[in-house]
């Protein structure tokens, strides 16, 4: 009856367990069909044929709220209105003068120097210069405060970078994953093609990317521990404000096979940030974030990904790249 089935229902948002009765007409065929699709459901007991057809659904379940939820965030998001609109198209980007010319250099065919100034590589592959000027990157720290304060006044969730970092926003997800696309492929791809062995960049090409900002302050997050990013090369831009402390410490290329040894004692280096400043690194170099010791540092992260690279370059063994291969 009605009522049954409603006290069913009950019981089961009580105990969090889903029942036969709680299915909907659409649920019931999706078990029925997987029942007569997998022949593994087939060969168990009826109990323990029950629960698994049951936490299957509810797999199901659990996908299709959390992709509404998807939905449902950029939904809201397409409401946001910039403040700053000239932020949203790179050609308006404000860049430091020396960057620009880095940039002319790097497009000759051939380079009277492999690392010619303004670039500074203060580490075996990662790679410092400077690149925006400093009131601009103040204009993008007030574009993301801007947002943030949006999502708070509107209710909305802000979604964070990742698992690792609990402030800052992704940019991708409110006006800036074209202006973000567009820096991957004038500015990332020809350095990285220009200064890393040709697998990480040149070979295959970076096709998609993750922007985002991170925020490091006292009370809040204060330093990062040591990883390797989801990425081939990585850009990580820093944009202020006034800050001591938080410097990026540097241990080692690796493999994901070898990426619990150790760093050697050759592989270790602490670099400090530069409001202004970009720091170069493949995904592999692993790193840690240093405690900051007061102040606000804010830096723009792109993880630039290699679909061709992922496909074609992960085997079994150590591939030569990894600094654990070179050591040996």
């Amino acid at each position: 009856s009605t009522s049954n089935k409603e006290t069913n229902r009950m019981a089961a948002q009580t105990d969090g367990k889903l029942r036969l009765e709680d299915l909907t007409d659409d649920e019931w065929e999706e078990m029925l069909k997987a029942e007569e699709t997998y022949p593994y459901y087939q060969s168990l007991p009826p109990q323990e044929k029950e629960e698994k057809l049951l936490k299957y659904i509810a797999g199901l379940r659990a996908e299709k709220q959390s992709q509404k939820a998807i939905e449902s965030y950029f939904e809201a998001m397409k409401k946001f209105e910039p403040k700053d609109r000239e932020l949203y198209d790179l050609k308006k980007w404000k860049f430091d003068d020396r960057f620009l010319k880095l940039m002319e250099y790097m497009k000759k065919d051939e380079l009277k120097e492999k690392i010619p100034e303004p670039l500074e590589e203060v580490l075996d592959g990662v790679f410092r210069f400077p690149m925006l000027e400093e009131k601009f990157a103040i204009r993008l720290l007030d574009e993301v405060a801007y947002f943030q304060e949006w999502c708070k006044k509107t209710c909305k969730h802000i979604v964070r970078p990742n698992s690792m970092n609990n402030y800052g926003a992704i940019l991708d997800h409110f006006g800036f994953k074209t202006a973000l696309s567009d820096l991957v492929s004038s500015v990332i791809q020809p350095l990285a093609a220009r200064l890393y062995r040709a697998e990480f960049a040149k070979k295959y090409g970076l096709d998609s990317h993750h922007g985002f900002l991170v925020e490091y302050e006292t009370g809040k997050d204060t330093n990062l521990n040591f990883h390797r990013d989801d990425s081939e090369i990585t850009l990580n831009l820093c944009l202020g404000r006034n800050f001591q402390g938080g410097e990026l410490y540097f241990g080692g290329v690796r493999c994901s096979r070898c990426n619990q040894i150790p760093p050697h004692k050759n592989e270790e280096k602490y670099v400090k940030h530069k409001i202004g400043f970009g720091l170069l690194h493949l995904g592999a170099h692993r790193h840690a974030a240093t405690s900051i010791k007061n102040g606000v540092r804010q830096n723009l992260i792109i993880w630039c990904k290699s679909d061709g690279f992922r496909k074609n370059e992960h085997t079994e063994n150590c591939p030569v790249w990894c600094g654990e291969h070179l050591c040996k």
